[in-house]
């Protein structure tokens, strides 16, 4: 689930095939809550109903049964709802869902939502351990790979933050690999400092831009300041 090359779509779909295939159910989502606006969005879906869960449906979240697993910060276990007691639930009112697994999902210690696996048809057993310990595994692998997706997002705009303010300067700025002391970026400052273009720019060190007989000096300097970058 974790393999680089999957996009967080394809491990949201492969997580939930394979907790459907497992559990034996007709249906595996994910839902993200909206607690503010009352809602919840199917945002991954595998399996039947056809007509129940499409990815992109948004549903009152009054007449779902991940309110209640999200309120209880733990997973809910139905193998037949109107037996136990939910005949009047208004999510069973809404879907008819006799079984139903569901666990929280969190992202960074917040709430997310739930993955849920779901069946029309009532279960003869109840939920094992090992299956409610499962479903948990699943909703807490889901969380990390939403939280890497997510701080890899804001990597990216931190960097285009960084790209504009460094092209908006003033002043000449150079951006250096602190390991091989070559140039990787600069702004249009920089370039009318040198007379050299970005392109050129970027891949010559910093030593190419002093004269020969002070490389010494420079070099010397750049190496005590990149190990106080260590330190």
């Amino acid at each position: 689930m974790s393999a680089d090359e999957l996009s967080l779509e394809d491990k949201q779909t492969k997580a939930l095939a394979l907790g459907r295939e497992f559990l034996g159910v007709q249906n595996g989502h994910i839902e993200r809550a909206d607690e503010a606006a009352g809602t919840h969005e199917v945002v991954a879906s595998v399996g039947g109903p056809a007509t129940l869960f499409a990815p992109g449906e948004t549903l009152n979240r009054a007449t779902t049964y991940c309110r209640r697993t999200m309120d209880a910060d733990s997973p809910v276990a139905l193998t037949n709802a109107p037996e136990e007691g939910w005949a009047e639930d208004p999510a069973y009112e809404e879907h008819e869902l006799a079984c139903y697994l569901g666990a929280p999902i969190f992202v960074r210690g917040e709430s997310y939502g739930t993955v849920c696996f779901i069946d029309e048809t009532a279960r003869e057993d109840s939920f094992t351990a090992s299956e409610k310990a499962f479903v948990e595994l699943i909703a807490r692998l889901l969380g990390r790979e939403l939280a890497a997706t997510r701080y890899e997002a804001e990597l990216t705009d931190a960097e285009k933050r960084r790209s504009t303010l460094v092209k908006a300067a003033p002043d000449a700025i150079f951006l250096v690999d602190a390991d091989t002391a070559e140039i990787t970026d600069v702004n249009e400052a920089a370039t009318a400092l040198t007379g050299y273009d970005g392109a050129a720019l970027e891949g010559m060190t910093v030593f190419d831009l002093h004269p020969t007989h002070s490389r010494d000096q420079y070099h010397h300097l750049f190496e005590d300041l990149a190990m106080a970058g260590d330190t």
